[in-house]
């Protein structure tokens, strides 16, 4: 399976720059700065709730969004500890606190926070899933995949019925080799959103590597029909045709993803492919065509194998 890379640009970079060329987005900046006043003005009405009624943990829930909408996380991770100490026992708060940790890559302290929801419901599946993905992902690129893999498991055991648990364990079983159990899980997702393309284009992904070729083929079809207009999977299901000898298939696959004059790497692969049908088809002329156009789009034809 081909992945496409995505570059992105400096933030502050784009701000200057838009700010520079779209006077609009320079309103848009004070627009925010408004808000933010908003945002403290009811703040400070929270605060007067609180006020008068300080035994409602709501209320310090509701403080800590408003924070967390602020991007002022520090003060809503304090607000959310408040709302704990006065209902300890209420499961959404570690959780909230815990995706906020996240979102600060600091795993270890969501790591925590799960860890204390938990010991108030042992089988809440958003916290077990949580803790499988910090695990996973461990410290320095060294994550504890069997450990991670039975929270994963304790998860789906306690909601069967989670897409996104039954999805992070399918790329987990990729990971680790294991595309059967993977497929299976991406199957599950399927089922329960059978025109997702991510879904769709996992499973593809774990048949393909499972060399189970025939349904790796219906899921690319699958996507083709859903989107002709992208070039990727053509190319995918070109490969595909071309390892089981459709030679034919692949060509006008191939043709198909040429067509429709995708972005260079895409293209790259496209006429390396239709390089290798010709090769098949003993058409040595058009097969250095083929391989010459491919080479001057940037594709280094010995680093792929044929």
């Amino acid at each position: 399976m081909y992945h496409v890379s995505m570059s992105f640009f400096s933030i502050a970079a784009l701000v200057f720059s838009l700010v520079i060329a779209c006077p609009a987005f320079a309103r848009s900046l004070n627009e925010l700065e408004d808000l933010d006043e908003i945002g403290q003005g009811r703040i400070s009405a929270m605060d007067a709730e609180i006020k008068r009624h300080p035994g409602q943990w709501e209320l310090y829930e509701k403080k800590a969004k408003l924070y967390r909408n602020m991007l002022q996380e520090e003060k809503a991770l304090t607000e959310f500890e408040k709302a704990i100490r006065l209902n300890p026992r209420e499961p959404r708060l570690y959780r909230q606190k815990a995706e906020l940790y996240m979102s600060l890559d600091r795993n270890a302290e969501a790591m925590r926070e799960y860890h204390r929801l938990l010991v108030h419901d042992p089988d809440d599946a958003g916290a077990l899933a949580g803790i499988a993905v910090i695990l996973q992902a461990g410290g320095k690129g060294r994550g504890d995949n069997a450990e991670a893999l039975k929270y994963f498991d304790r998860a789906i055991k306690a909601d069967p019925n989670s897409n996104t648990s039954h999805e992070f364990r399918g790329a987990l079983y990729m990971k680790l080799g294991r595309y059967g159990e993977a497929a299976r899980d991406f199957d599950f997702v399927v089922r329960h959103k059978p025109d997702d393309l991510k879904a769709l284009f996992m499973r593809a992904d774990a048949y393909l590597k499972g060399r189970d070729y025939p349904r790796a083929l219906a899921d690319y079809t699958r996507i083709i029909e859903l989107h002709g207009d992208v070039a990727e999977p053509y190319v995918i299901r070109g490969d595909v045709y071309r390892s089981v000898g459709s030679i034919r298939k692949a060509r006008s696959d191939y043709q198909s993803a040429i067509a429709l004059e995708p972005p260079r790497e895409v293209m790259a692969r496209a006429h390396f492919g239709l390089a290798m049908v010709y090769h098949k088809l003993g058409e040595s002329k058009l097969e250095k065509e083929e391989l010459s156009r491919a080479r001057a789009l940037g594709y280094f034809s010995g680093k792929r194998s044929r």
